[in-house]
Order: C-alpha cells, then sequence, then structure tokens
C-alpha cells in the first residue's frame, strides 16, 4: 500500500493583490529591466523575503530594549544582513532594517536573491565581462551552441 507523502513546502514568494494596477506593472519592469531579471516572480521573492525580515524586526521593536528575546533575536538578524552585504556596520540597529528597500536587496552580490551568477547587473558593482565560451542548451533533442559575442576564434 502506497505511503501517503508530505507536500509541505516552504513558501517563497507572493502575487500582488491587483497585479494589474498600472503603478506596480511600472514599478515591477524597472526592477526588471534594471537588475536583469528573468520574470516577476523573482520581483516578488524578494518583496517577500524583504516583508519578512521588516516584519521581525517590526515584532522584535515592540519588545523592551533589554528584553533577552529582543536582544538575542535581533543581533542574529543584524549580523546576518551586516553579513550578506544589505547593511552597513555603522547602521546596526533594529530601525535600519525597516528603512531597507528592494535595491538594497538587488544590488548587493551576497545575498543569494538574484537572479543568477551573471545575469544581475548592478550599476554599483560595474559591468560583467563579456562572454566568449559557448554555452550549450538542449532543445529537444538535438543541442544547439551560441554565443553571447560573437564566434571564438576556433570557429
Amino acid at each position: 500500500m502506497p505511503v501517503a507523502r508530505s507536500w509541505v513546502c516552504r513558501e517563497t514568494y507572493v502575487t500582488p493583490r491587483r497585479p494589474f494596477e498600472k503603478y506596480w506593472l511600472d514599478q515591477e519592469l524597472k526592477l526588471i529591466g534594471e537588475y536583469g531579471l528573468w520574470n516577476k516572480r523573482e520581483v516578488w521573492r524578494v518583496k517577500f523575503t524583504l516583508a519578512k525580515i521588516r516584519k521581525a524586526a517590526r515584532e522584535l521593536l515592540t519588545l523592551d530594549e533589554k528584553d533577552q528575546w529582543r536582544l538575542f533575536e535581533g543581533n542574529a538578524l543584524l549580523h546576518r544582513l551586516v553579513r550578506i552585504g544589505v547593511l552597513d556596520e555603522g547602521k546596526m540597529k533594529l530601525d535600519y532594517i525597516l528603512e531597507l528597500k528592494i535595491e538594497d536587496f538587488l544590488e548587493c552580490p551576497d545575498s543569494g536573491l538574484q537572479a543568477g551568477p551573471s545575469q544581475v547587473h548592478s550599476p554599483r558593482l560595474g559591468p560583467h565581462p563579456p562572454k566568449t565560451h559557448p554555452c550549450e542548451e538542449a532543445s529537444g533533442e538535438h543541442p544547439f551552441l551560441h554565443f553571447s559575442s560573437g564566434l571564438p576564434e576556433a570557429y
């Protein structure tokens, strides 16, 4: 007899309540174009992560400043954000977490929230080096090569 498997998986993004409002469409398309994201789901994923971090900071700010839980969890949250490069060392307060924006996550290279290793172009980090090696892609049964900056000398 088959055993029922649990399909519990973590939620990674939340779709907007009103996805076709012009303001949100323009903002999402601007982020996709500016940072080289593949689709809107990646924008929603960053927004969801930022919302969870800001929610944790808001809950910690409601506690007393000397509360053990606030000190322990607040320091852990702040050190995590400093380690991935979202927050500066001089801004290690919970109040500064509430000022974070989506762009802060997309611009830092170690946040793990970008589209891919060579997809995100951050204006602060400078342009990516050109690709000259071929990328092999499988399209159905026939793999093909494409070059992003022309054919190399060997071909």
